[in-house]
Order: structure tokens, then sequence, then C-alpha cells
């Protein structure tokens, strides 16, 4: 049985196309995902897609198309008509396009059964809307955006999916973070901006993207900040980081204004947590009176002839940062109602400014070392300087052990050298 498709007819520097909407159930039942054993034959043994996450589908998008009052949006899929024998598509045979219009361009497209769709774009969207129509069913007739394009060979196909992913930008995760308004980790941290001095109402958050300039008068990303702001709601309700998706107190919040006192309830200790890591190292006061930019906090301060009074502090760096929100949480779990004294101490318990000291966990050869074991182990090294080396939390001591590992391993090759 034939496909009919309302569309829009097009062509963009000589490529047709059509551009319309299907079912959510014929997105299901119609297009062959790129494994299907049916392009075997046509595409003779070459991938014209990558490998599907399955991970990715099940865990983060079926969620995000059935959660309650969510209204989710997927872009456009992009799907090639192929025909059966591998062949081009050929009008009138393969597909007909009846114009509804005077100008010929909106009307029905018609696909005959001897075509196949190919997901050039999209595998993993229709992998989650295929999915979400298998777990309810009500979602039949909800409407999917798609654009259609003519086969040609294999190699154009190949070539359109380089096209839709090489040409395409992706945000960084920090501006996607900065528009998001449902996420209630993303809510907690919206609030934190509004009640720290330091962060100023985002003036200090760089809300564009991960890393930070040398004359950037931000402080922190918002990645970094709700990377910190995530770890300790985690410990603030004594769950895990994975757990913070179904506790009652941050599904109560979601969608909620960073200003409601929903949210400051669930925020409080978190919003103290943060004055604990800001009061406990004093430049950042220098910052915010104007004394001091955050940039010279980070790579080290410089007089009139260009030569480093100040070599800069960890502390600034996003490692920095989420270590202390690692450490910050460690002492949260430990000291239960009496974190807050114990943290500080814990955090000044270190020189945080950059030297030798740091050699196997926050610096390696003189750079700081901003990847995840580097966290880890600036984290780890912090808590067992501050007396934390024998303790019966699971993940303080994980730390400390990796921390004490990196440090003997640094000190073997030096010592080689």
């Amino acid at each position: 049985m034939a496909h009919l498709i309302k569309a829009v007819k097009g062509s963009f520097f000589g490529t047709p196309y059509w551009s319309g909407k299907m079912k959510l159930a014929a997105i299901s039942n119609v297009i062959k995902p790129p494994a299907d054993s049916m392009w075997d034959e046509i595409f003779e043994g070459h991938s014209a897609q990558r490998d599907l996450t399955k991970s990715r589908v099940m865990n983060d998008m079926v969620p995000y198309l059935l959660k309650p009052d969510y209204h989710p949006f997927f872009s456009a899929l992009t799907l090639i008509l192929v025909p059966v024998d591998g062949e081009h598509l050929v009008e009138g045979t393969d597909y007909k396009f009846k114009a509804g219009d005077e100008d010929g361009d909106v009307g029905e497209l018609v696909i005959e059964d001897q075509v196949l769709l190919f997901p050039a774009d999209g595998q993993h969207r229709q992998a989650a809307l295929a999915e979400a129509f298998r777990q309810r069913k009500s979602l039949a007739t909800e409407e999917v955006p798609v654009i259609l394009l003519p086969f040609d060979s294999v190699k154009r196909v190949r070539q359109l999916f380089s096209d839709l992913n090489l040409n395409a930008k992706i945000v960084s995760k920090t501006l996607g973070l900065s528009y998001e308004s449902r996420n209630p980790v993303v809510v907690v941290a919206n609030r934190v901006m509004k009640e720290s001095a330091l962060f100023d109402g985002g003036n200090r958050v760089n809300l564009k993207s991960n890393s930070l300039a040398a004359k950037s008068p931000a402080v922190i990303s918002m990645n970094t900040l709700v990377e910190v702001t995530q770890t300790l709601l985690a410990a603030v309700l004594e769950t895990t980081v994975k757990g913070l998706k179904t506790h009652p107190d941050m599904l109560a919040i979601e969608n909620a204004d960073p200003d409601d006192a929903e949210v400051m309830t669930v925020a409080q200790k978190v919003v103290e947590a943060w004055e604990v890591i800001v009061d406990a190292f004093p430049r950042w006061q220098d910052v915010i009176d104007g004394e001091i930019s955050a940039g010279a906090l980070r790579d080290g301060v410089k007089n009139a002839e260009g030569e480093l009074l100040d070599d800069g502090y960890v502390a600034a760096f996003g490692i920095g940062w989420q270590a202390l929100g690692l450490i910050a949480a460690a002492v949260i779990r430990i000291e239960g109602d009496d974190w807050s004294e114990q943290l500080e101490r814990a955090i000044g318990s270190v020189d945080w400014q950059k030297g030798p000291q740091w050699n196997g966990t926050a610096m390696i050869g003189g750079r700081v070392n901003n990847t995840g074991p580097g966290i880890r182990n600036t984290a780890g090294y912090v808590l067992d300087k501050a007396g934390y080396g024998d303790t019966d939390d699971d993940e303080a001591q994980a730390l400390i052990d990796s921390a004490r590992t990196a440090i003997a391993a640094t000190a073997e090759v030096a010592a080689a050298e």
C-alpha cells in the first residue's frame, strides 16, 4: 500500500526535496533503521550511518518524549527514498507528487511500496520515537516533521550524512544549559547564581562557552556551575547523582522559577555550601571588590614589565571548582550537621596557589590538569591533607586512594628522570 505524505516540494542548490510530516505510527513502522539487514544488499556492505547508541535512546531520549508536561520537540528527520533494487528513484514509477495549489509546490507525495525510507539524519530520534510509540500507543497520531530526498547512489547517501553532520555546529553544553528551564538541577544552579555575590546574578558566569578566556570577567562557566551544584545536591539530599532524576524534592521543582520559594527550600543547603567554598578562598572577595580580575587569579598577576608576580590559583580553574564540589559533598556526607566548619577547615588545609604540591593531581608538568582523573585526584589530595585519609565513606576513600596512587606514580617518574 502506497504511503501518502502531505508535503511541500522544493530544491536546494539543485537537490530536490520534499518537506512534510508523518504520523508517529508511520515513523515507527515504515522507516527501516540503518542496522536493518534490508540495507546490506542495497548498500553492498557499505555503512551509510554511524552505529546506534541504544543507551542514549533508552536512557535520555525516550524519557524526554514520555515525560508528562514536557512538550518535547525533535527537529525534522531527513529520510532518503530508496528503491528496493538500489537503482535511481524514478518519478511516476517509484513516487508521484500530486500538486494541490496553483504554483505546484504544495500537495501530496505518494511513495510506492517498492520504496524504502532510510534515515540519513535522525536515526536516534527515529529509534526513540519508535520506542516511545511501542510504550504508549496513544502517541500514534502525533505528527513528526520530515525532509525527504530522492535516492541517487550509495555514495550520495554517505555524502549527505557527512554534509548533515560535519557542517552542523553543536552548541556548547554551557550554552544549552543557559537556555534550560525544566531540569531541576539547572533551576537550583540558577538560584545559586542569584544568591552568590561572586556570581553576581550571572554577570560573572560564562553562559556561552565551557572555557574561560584570560580577559573574561567570568569566574566559572555555566557547565561547571551546574556540575558542582549537581554534586552538592546529591550529597545534601542523601542520594546519588543518578538518583536525583527521581528524587521527590527534585521532581517537585521541575519547570519551577528559580525565584520560587520551593526552589530555595531545596537549594538552601547547596547555597550554604557554595558560600563556604567561596568564603574559604579570600581572593574571591578581591574579585568582588574589583581589586583583581578573575583571569589574574587563574593565570597569575604580572607587573608592567610582564614579569609574573603571582602564579595564580588552582581553585580558580574548572578543575578547582569541580574538585571543591567533590570535597564539599564528601565532608557533608561524613560530618552530617557539623559539615560547615569542617568544610572550611578542609579547604584551608592546602595551598591552592599553583605549584609543585599539585604534581600528579591538579597539575602535570607545570600545566593545569583539567581532566576527569585530575578533578578526582585533586579532591582526594585535599581530603587526605584534611585528615580524611581513613574514612568509612567509600566515595571519599576512593578519591583519596586514587590521589595517593597518582602522586606516587608522578614522583616515581620524576625520580627516574
